[in-house]
C-alpha cells in the first residue's frame, strides 16, 4: 500500500529533511507538500518516489541545491514545485537540484518552477546507462526555468515538453564537462513546443518538434 506523506498541513512542519528512508525507497510512495519554504535535502536515496506540491507553485519552495543520490533507483518525480538555488551567479556551478553519479535514474518534472541558480537541473545519468533502450533519463514538461542562467546540463537522453527554458542568450541544453559531471559520448534532446532565449549547442542529437497549425 503507497504511503502518502504530508508537510506543511495538518500539523506537520515544513520539512522534507526527515522523511523516513523506508518510505523513500519502499517505491511508489509520495510526499505532499503545502505552501511554506523547505530546506533542500540532500543525497537522497528514493525509489520511484514522487514529490508533490499542493496549492499554488510559486508557493512551495525547496530552497537551496537538492541532490539525488547515486545509490537511488527508479524514476524521481517532481510535481507543482518552485526550486529556489543557492546562488545566481551565472559561472558558479550551481544547480537547483542535481543527480549525482552516473546510475540510470530517471527524473521526471511536470509544472515546476527553477530559479536563482546557474543551472535549473543536473541530471549526470550517462547515456550509456540507458543507450539500449533509448529511454529518458530525464523528463520536462510545463516548467518555468526562465530564472535561471541556463536551464539543464544532462548526459542522458531527454525529452522537454511545453516549457519555458533560458530567457537569456545562452544555452538552454548543455553537456557535462568536468565540473557537472563528465563528458558523453552523445545523447539525443526531443523538445516539444518550448521556448528559449538562446540557441542549442554541444555534442548531442536533437529533434524539434512544433505545433501543428
Amino acid at each position: 500500500m503507497a504511503v502518502i506523506d504530508k508537510r506543511g498541513f495538518d500539523g506537520f512542519g515544513t520539512i522534507i529533511t526527515d522523511i523516513p528512508s523506508a518510505a523513500l525507497t519502499q517505491g511508489g510512495n509520495e510526499v505532499h507538500m503545502y505552501p511554506g519554504s523547505y530546506t533542500a535535502p540532500t543525497d537522497v536515496v528514493a525509489t520511484n518516489y514522487a514529490y508533490v506540491g499542493i496549492g499554488d507553485r510559486d508557493d512551495i519552495i525547496i530552497d537551496g541545491d537538492m541532490t539525488i543520490s547515486d545509490s537511488s533507483s527508479g524514476t524521481i518525480t517532481f510535481k507543482n514545485l518552485h526550486f529556489r538555488g543557492s546562488a545566481a551567479a551565472s559561472n558558479g556551478g550551481k544547480s537547483c537540484i542535481a543527480k549525482s553519479g552516473n546510475t540510470a535514474v530517471k527524473l521526471h518534472f511536470i509544472n515546476c518552477k527553477f530559479s536563482n541558480a546557474e543551472h535549473g537541473i543536473n541530471q549526470a545519468a550517462n547515456m550509456t546507462s540507458v543507450a539500449a533502450t533509448a529511454d529518458a533519463g530525464l523528463v520536462v514538461e510545463y516548467c518555468d526555468m526562465s530564472e535561471v542562467d541556463q536551464a539543464i546540463v544532462s548526459n542522458c537522453n531527454t525529452e522537454i515538453s511545453f516549457s519555458q527554458m533560458s530567457a537569456s542568450a545562452n544555452t538552454y541544453y548543455a553537456v557535462g564537462n568536468s565540473t557537472l559531471n563528465g563528458s558523453p559520448g552523445g545523447h539525443i534532446a526531443t523538445v516539444r513546443a518550448s521556448t528559449s532565449g538562446g540557441a542549442n549547442a554541444g555534442n548531442m542529437t536533437e529533434t524539434v518538434l512544433g505545433l501543428i497549425s
